[in-house]
């Protein structure tokens, strides 16, 4: 009888195991771009396979067979692409499923000479109107989601050094070597952000020039200040959703197709179901603290400001420093809405606490620019510079440029001073979805004078 148990459990752990085994999987995904192609490659690992391309309403069937490669072609350069790959077996049962996150490549110009670098030092020079391309124009980076982990490559990010930072929610989480990183503490159908960190070291005559500028505003650095000067943050980020545990699930269908001529509301139909998609994108900058240290304290009256109170970000805060909303409309013809620019007001306080000044800096400091639309997408740029009212200093500066696509993918790439904490948030408009884009904690005010971090994020 024991020997009967035995054997009895010994099954059970060696069919438990096995599935666990089976369960695991070990897809192996290469993605290659290039300006107008992308081919997609990986280790046989089923029967058959089908290849959806992501669309804002549904996921489209492209290529389906039992190849273990396929090239998409004839696509539109510098454009983000999302797929997903479905591995069955001969039963046509899913064993296997992953999303590739990538972007054809830019089309290279030759002439490089007519190109300046973006917010490379200092925040007099990261205005130039001049400046053509960015520094982090030429930065790649693919996401390839699957059951069991998550793969990003990277490559062009701006480094001196011999690691990058890898970053988590915003929390550090270690530092990889080389332009890659592989993370299996995931949780099914969860929303993660990652970002990946390199840094240039400033020369001598940068940071003198940056300690100069600064001491014209009667701002001296100190020994640890003067060592955060000597490199510059560079940044390449991605959010991502996981996939769902039931693998079907993750392929997006339209149940419902609609005429787009008919009006909704005559035809007694819900207009949410005929969805023509918008997106909202809210730019907060607040100070985390309640009252915040002013750096020119010893030539000044006031020795603190009003803060916001809040360390983390909230799309709903109505405590900020300033906020900017815009909205774009896709439709026969996409808007561009520039819903809101505000500046809250700026109070002073001398050494007992007590209130000694308040004021408003004006919203003309808050810019939205140079748009642009495509056969799936539309872009602006925003700049941001606005001083902190009371006392002479740099001002709050910030721009990016936003490419927001029909089926929600965006790449956003700018520039932001680490002083005080910087949010963006993305969410359908009009609806109820949102998703932060990214945070920046505060660092410390003294770094209004100094460098700040040139970035581009995807989702």
């Amino acid at each position: 009888m024991l020997k009967k148990i035995l054997l009895f459990l010994s099954f059970c752990f060696f069919f438990a195991n096995s599935n666990n085994i089976l369960a695991e999987s070990n897809w192996d995904i290469t993605v290659s771009p290039t300006d107008s192609t992308i081919k997609l490659s990986w280790n046989e690992v089923g029967y058959e396979y089908e290849i959806y391309l992501e669309d804002y309403k549904q996921d489209v069937l492209i290529w389906e067979g039992k190849e273990n490669k396929h090239t998409i072609n004839n696509l539109e350069p510098d454009h983000i692409y999302k797929y997903k790959i479905v591995a069955y077996n001969e039963k046509k049962e899913i064993i296997d499923f992953v999303r590739v996150n990538t972007a054809t490549n830019k089309i290279v110009s030759f002439n490089k000479g007519a190109f300046s670098t973006l917010n490379n030092v200092t925040g007099n020079q990261k205005s130039n109107e001049e400046v053509k391309e960015s520094i982090l124009n030429d930065a790649t980076v693919e996401a390839v989601i699957g059951k069991d982990e998550v793969k990003f490559t990277w490559g062009n990010l701006p480094n001196d050094y011999d690691t990058y930072e890898v970053y988590k929610n915003a929390e550090l989480v270690g530092q990889v070597s080389a332009g890659e990183y592989i993370d299996k503490n995931i949780e099914p159908g969860k929303e993660y952000s990652y970002e990946f960190r390199g840094y240039k070291k400033l020369s001598e005559k940068e940071i003198s020039e940056l300690k100069e500028k600064a001491e014209e505003e009667n701002v001296k650095f100190n020994s640890k200040q003067e060592k955060e000067l000597s490199k510059k943050p560079y940044s390449i980020g991605y959010n991502i959703k996981t996939l769902e545990d039931n693998l079907e699930d993750n392929i997006k269908k339209n149940e419902v197709e609609l005429d787009m001529n008919i009006n909704p509301f005559s035809a007694g139909i819900s207009p949410a179901i005929e969805y023509r998609p918008g997106y909202i994108l809210i730019y907060k900058t607040f100070i985390p603290m309640n009252r915040a240290p002013n750096p020119i304290s010893k030539v000044s009256k006031y020795k603190t400001f009003h803060g916001d109170g809040r360390v983390y970000p909230n799309f709903f805060s109505d405590q900020y420093r300033t906020k900017s909303t815009v909205a774009v409309i896709f439709g026969p013809k996409t808007r561009f809405l520039h819903l809101e620019k505000d500046v809250s007001r700026t109070y002073g306080y001398d050494a007992k606490g007590k209130q000694n000044g308040s004021a408003k800096e004006p919203n003309t400091g808050m810019k939205l620019t140079n748009t642009k639309t495509g056969s799936d997408w539309a872009s602006y740029t925003y700049k941001h510079a606005v001083k902190i009212p009371l006392i002479v200093s740099p001002p709050i500066d910030y721009d990016y440029t936003a490419k927001i696509y029909k089926n929600g993918s965006y790449r956003i790439e700018g520039y932001h001073d680490t002083a005080p904490s910087h949010e963006l948030h993305i969410g359908t408009y009009p609806g109820d979805s949102r998703a932060l884009v990214f945070f920046d904690k505060h660092r410390n005010f003294f770094d209004l004078f100094g460098i700040g971090i040139n970035y581009v994020v995807y989702g």
